[in-house]
């Protein structure tokens, strides 16, 4: 005996539950964005940390007005936006 406690078996499989669990225990948001609509989806966190109603109606534009006024015209630039990005892997 090593004199560690024993953790049991390893944990080979992650679902939604478990990602879940870590994110609210980190303040992690989800979200995902369409670079094609500009329409992004967020979990409830998301929509707290960006003091934004929840709606289905959320655009990376809507959210860029909720950006530090300092930081604004590089995401208006297009050099933070999703199309920027989908421009640079074409």
């Amino acid at each position: 005996m090593t004199g560690k406690p024993s953790l049991g078996p390893p944990i080979r499989a992650w679902d939604a539950k478990h990602l879940r669990i870590a994110t609210d225990a980190a303040g992690v948001a989800l979200w995902s964005g369409n670079v094609d609509t500009d329409k992004i989806d967020m979990d409830d966190l998301g929509f707290g940390l960006w003091g934004v109603p929840k709606r289905a109606d959320v655009t990376f534009a809507h959210l860029s007005s909720h950006i530090h006024p300092p930081d604004r015209d590089h995401a208006a630039d297009g050099q933070g936006s999703p199309r920027h990005l989908k421009r640079r892997m074409d």
